[in-house]
C-alpha cells in the first residue's frame, strides 16, 4: 500500500498500528501494509470494527495466495471472525483498484478485476518481448 493511504490509517488508529515503530524483531508492521491499495477500504473497515478492543495491535498485514492476511497475538474471538470477514472480502477485491475481483493465476496469485488483469497481462507480454528482443 502507498505510503500515504498507509499515513492515514496510522494516524487515524495509532494503537493498532503501534508495531510501525518497532524494531523489525518486533513487529513485521515496520515494513508497513504489504499489498495493494486497492484494499485500503477492507483495512480501514476493520480497524473501526476492532478499535475499541483492549492490547490489538497489528503484527503484520500482507498478501498471501491472492488474498489478505492479517496477523495479530492473542485477541478475543470477535476480533478474530472481523479479520477473518476482512480477509474473505479481500478475495473479492482487487488488490490494484479495488473494484469486484477474483483470485486468477498466472505465477502468482493475485484478486484482480478484468481491467487490472489485462494491463497486468500486457506488462508480462511487453517484457518478455523487450527480454527476447535482447537475445
Amino acid at each position: 500500500m502507498n505510503k500515504e493511504l498507509e499515513k492515514k490509517l496510522t494516524n487515524k488508529y495509532p494503537k493498532l498500528f503501534a508495531g510501525v515503530h518497532k524494531s523489525p524483531r518486533d513487529s513485521c508492521m515496520v515494513f508497513g501494509c504489504e499489498h495493494g491499495d486497492g484494499w485500503f477500504k477492507i483495512i480501514e473497515e476493520l480497524c473501526e470494527k476492532i478499535k475499541n478492543y483492549e492490547d490489538v495491535e497489528f503484527l503484520q498485514i500482507k498478501e498471501k495466495f491472492g488474498g489478505l492476511r492479517v496477523y495479530v497475538g492473542g485477541v478475543p474471538e470477535a476480533v478474530h471472525k472481523a479479520i477473518e470477514e476482512a480477509e474473505g472480502k479481500s478475495e473479492k477485491t482487487c488488490e490494484i483498484c479495488g473494484e469486484p475481483g477474483k483470485i486468477r493465476g498466472g505465477g502468482w496469485l493475485t484478486c484482480f478485476c478484468d481491467k487490472c488483469k489485462e494491463k497486468r497481462d500486457a506488462r508480462v507480454a511487453a517484457a518478455k518481448a523487450n527480454k527476447n528482443k535482447e537475445k
